[in-house]
């Protein structure tokens, strides 16, 4: 919502869009119209938004505008989105990786860490990378945990092959016979400890933002079509599975996901609108926290 400066459909067609540079280290507005490229049959060229969230269009077309053009958009690196997004004062984003160099061997048991430094707001491939500590893969977990809990952004993708790859996507990424893409980015949805059936586990949530492909979403160990989710009910019921629906969204383990995805990005801006399920803290004057509103999904009546 802050992107954007007209908060409802403009009369005129145009739109005014903020987008951060962190380089200069502030806002600019981009002007656009509502003109959007579309295929032969009507359907937008790039971006395909579910049913009529024109706004994911606008805003496409603002970084496109933004980079030079449409073609420009065609990959980046992965928290590069998110840094001209927000605007995220003086904390770094952070990368969390498995190998710098992106290749075998990936190390799982410990992460590099790296903050990204943007030379060129406008060139999506001028990014350096400024090394930071080591991590454990505990700490990193620790770390995604705490980061979920703060309601920050987050992210990952891999640079692994798949053991078998059954297709490719636009780009060419390899999406492997689990459903995992290669060189892929995915929203990295909550990182938490379940304590379900006897037992605590490590869980995360993911989201592939292709949605609709059903070759694309995990197939493995927590998955919306696992075949043990019988012997497993309450875990099964905290995850709330069973209302699965081919909108991208998937559960891993902690170790499958490590086992899979080489990185993770952590953006530290605290969403000014809490997640549904997530505790928002109440303060006291000097700062101790005095309770908790749990935030809960509307009612579907």
């Amino acid at each position: 919502m802050n992107l954007f400066e007209e908060k409802t459909a403009s009369k005129n067609g145009m739109y005014n869009v903020r987008i951060f540079d962190p380089v200069k280290k502030e806002w600019n507005v981009v002007t656009i119209d509502d003109f959007i490229p579309v295929l032969p049959n009507g359907s937008p060229l790039s971006a395909k938004p579910r049913g009529n969230e024109m706004w994911v269009l606008l805003l496409e077309k603002a970084f496109a505008k933004w980079f030079g053009s449409y073609c420009r958009l065609q990959g980046a690196y992965c928290l590069l989105p998110y840094l001209l997004f927000v605007d995220c004062g003086d904390a770094p984003c952070t990368q969390y990786t498995q190998n710098l160099k992106g290749c075998a061997p990936f190390d799982e048991e410990t992460y590099q860490g790296v903050m990204p430094v943007i030379k060129d707001s406008h060139d999506r491939t001028a990014i350096g990378l400024s090394m930071g500590p080591q991590i454990s893969a505990d700490e990193l977990f620790r770390t995604l945990c705490k980061a979920d809990e703060t309601n920050h952004i987050m992210c990952a993708w891999t640079m692994k092959d798949p053991a078998t790859a059954t297709g490719v996507g636009a780009s060419g990424e390899h999406i492997g016979s689990d459903g995992i893409v290669k060189g892929h980015a995915y929203s990295l949805i909550t990182a938490k400890d379940v304590v379900a059936d006897g037992q605590e586990r490590r869980v995360v949530q993911l989201r592939n933002p292709w949605g609709a492909n059903p070759a694309s979403e995990w197939k493995g160990k927590y998955s919306d079509t696992w075949a043990e989710w019988d012997s497993y009910p309450e875990l099964k019921e905290a995850l709330c599975i069973g209302n699965g629906a081919l909108d991208g969204m998937f559960w891993m383990c902690w170790n499958d996901f490590r086992s899979r995805y080489s990185d993770v990005g952590i953006v530290p801006k605290e969403m000014e609108v809490p997640k549904f399920g997530l505790v928002e803290h109440e303060y006291s004057k000097d700062g101790s926290t005095i309770g908790y509103k749990r935030f809960s999904p509307p009612s579907k009546e």
